[in-house]
């Protein structure tokens, strides 16, 4: 690794605890963490990514059919650019959406992901009950200071720089989404066996994150629920006010609202959901939470 860059590092593991050989230190070592890179909406119109191109269309014809209705009807003014709008707005949701839905099915199909899926499934359920979380901390070891979170993609000093922004958006989709407490907390339990199984740095990485996700992902739910609940108040305040300043304000509160939720809510969701199948060694990882959990043999 070289000087300067955010990278991943090895435990120095305790004497009592697993250790890996020097071979698997040597391998993780020259594996740097690099996400895969892009926005991930490539083949648009493949039938695998029906999740984009149908709510396209969808919403698309929606917008060609209002623009004929206008003509036919001659209505005048500026309705074209609300029902543009709201056109925009709800293709992006449907994508978003369709798109989580989409890489859940497919995780719950592959035999290789579905035991980390199961194990982040527990941890939701887990924090959505404030009574077992309160018991389970009872029960943890001290923090250990050891086990610390990169702090951002392993980037060499001559790679150009669309591959760095390419890189730094990669890391962001998938990281942003949970603190790095979260994330050193799921290294805390994971990183140190998941190295003595000669798993990578980079599905370390994935897993522990995709893990830290589910522990959020409640804190994430109230916060759309209380968007959801602002964007409908800031609504009915639009309809039903007589002064243009207020309706002004609230319809820009609406505006920022809505933003919000497709953040919290539907981007959340889809990087989330899809960073699972960016691991390297799909196998490897499930055959280590098989071994470390025997009931997901079953699954």
């Amino acid at each position: 690794m070289h000087d300067g860059a955010s990278h991943y590092e090895l435990l120095d593991h305790p004497s009592d605890g697993p250790s890996p050989t020097d071979e698997a230190m040597d391998r993780a070592r020259g594996r740097p963490i690099q996400l895969a890179s892009g926005l991930g909406l490539q083949r648009v119109f493949h039938a695998s990514d029906a999740y984009v191109w149908k709510p396209i269309a969808l919403w698309g014809g929606v917008f060609v059919a209002g623009c004929f209705a206008r003509r036919l009807l001659q209505v005048r003014g500026a309705g074209m650019m609300g029902l543009a709008s709201a056109c925009f707005r709800l293709g992006m949701m449907d994508v978003l959406g369709y798109g989580a839905k989409h890489y859940v099915d497919e995780t719950i199909k592959d035999e290789s992901l579905r035991p980390i899926f199961t194990v982040a499934v527990v941890y939701t359920r887990i924090a959505r009950d404030t009574h077992k979380v309160a018991a389970i901390l009872h029960t943890l070891p001290q923090y250990d200071p050891r086990y610390v979170t990169p702090r951002g993609p392993d980037i060499t000093p001559d790679e150009p720089l669309s591959s760095r922004i390419l890189q730094q958006i990669s890391w962001w989709k998938y990281h942003a989404w949970s603190s790095p407490t979260d994330r050193t907390y799921m290294r805390h339990c994971y990183q140190q066996e998941m190295e003595a199984a000669h798993i990578s740095p980079h599905d370390i990485d994935i897993c522990t994150t995709y893990f830290a996700h589910a522990v959020v992902m409640k804190k994430w739910d109230t916060l759309s629920t209380a968007v959801l609940i602002n964007m409908a108040g800031s609504f009915v305040v639009e309809l039903c006010t007589t002064r243009p300043w207020l309706a002004k304000a609230s319809s820009r509160l609406f505006d920022y609202s809505w933003w919000i939720l497709l953040v919290s809510s539907h981007l959340r969701s889809y990087y989330s959901m899809s960073s699972l199948h960016g691991l390297e060694d799909k196998a490897g990882v499930a055959m280590f939470f098989r071994n470390k959990y025997p009931p997901l043999r079953e699954i």
